[in-house]
């Protein structure tokens, strides 16, 4: 076990951990960073960490350093710190409790202020603040983000349920128009397959999806959604009529498996 009584670790508390390609680990905790066990450690005085609760680290492809703190964001390539609130007008000095580097390597940010929250992206030049039309985010606290091979992204949240990005679109997912569990999300990640899963107060969701190798053509194929779901001994299925016969079925299990009929 090391503490900060046999180690460099800064803090009790270690709140996230990222490798460097080159094998290097770091290690953020509730009193600064550190790289390796006894490794220079870095604060708020001694460095451009902005604040010294580390909420999550990332390294992206050029091998930068990116740390979120409870007060913004900074990076750090190993020489040289870059702060990411003062100059550019738009983030706020706030606790940050997520972020992620998507396909297109865009940063997303998640900010908590209070009871309220904000998601904000970065391009590599800008910062922008994501607004999309409807209260996708408004005051809502995003806990975690995801993003897949895709190019989707994924929000989980406080009390709006699971948010889904394609690129061009929002998705929101909640007890009332979907399968999820409950509405507090508190954790997700993506395998190696695609597949997403949540973890919360009940549990652990794997989000299904299909493959898309495995799609029909749109002009071929039509998607039924059978209600209730999952359904007990029976249930009736109505082909709209403007599907031409001759016509068949595929009915798939909560786990995305094929159920023969």
């Amino acid at each position: 076990v090391y503490t900060p009584e046999n180690s460099n670790l800064p803090g009790k508390t270690v709140i996230s951990i990222v490798q460097e390609k080159q094998g290097r680990i770091w290690f953020g905790t509730d009193e600064g960073v550190v790289a390796d066990l006894f490794g220079t450690v870095y604060n708020s005085d001694n460095s451009g960490l902005p604040g010294n609760l580390v909420t999550e680290m990332y390294i992206d492809d050029s091998g930068l350093i990116w740390i979120a703190t409870d007060n913004g964001i900074t990076s750090f390539d190993g020489n040289t710190w870059t702060s990411h609130i003062s100059g550019t007008g738009i983030l706020p000095q706030e606790l940050v409790r997520a972020i992620e580097i998507d396909k297109y390597n865009n940063l997303w940010a998640s900010f908590i202020f209070g009871s309220d929250g904000a998601i904000f992206v970065f391009d590599g030049q800008n910062w922008e603040l994501v607004e999309p039309e409807g209260d996708f985010f408004e005051g809502v606290g995003v806990y975690d983000i995801i993003s897949t091979e895709k190019g989707d992204v994924w929000f989980s949240t406080h009390h709006k349920g699971l948010i889904k990005y394609d690129g061009t679109n929002f998705e929101h997912f909640m007890v009332s128009n979907s399968d999820i569990p409950i509405n507090q999300i508190l954790s997700l990640a993506v395998d190696s397959s695609g597949y997403v899963w949540m973890g919360s107060r009940k549990g652990l969701t794997k989000v299904i999806s299909s493959p898309s190798s495995n799609l029909i053509p749109a002009e071929e194929s039509i998607t039924v959604q059978v209600t209730p779901n999952p359904f007990k001994y029976f249930t009736e299925i109505s082909v709209p009529e403007e599907i031409k016969r001759p016509y068949s079925f595929s009915l798939y299990n909560a786990n995305g498996r094929q159920v023969k009929l």
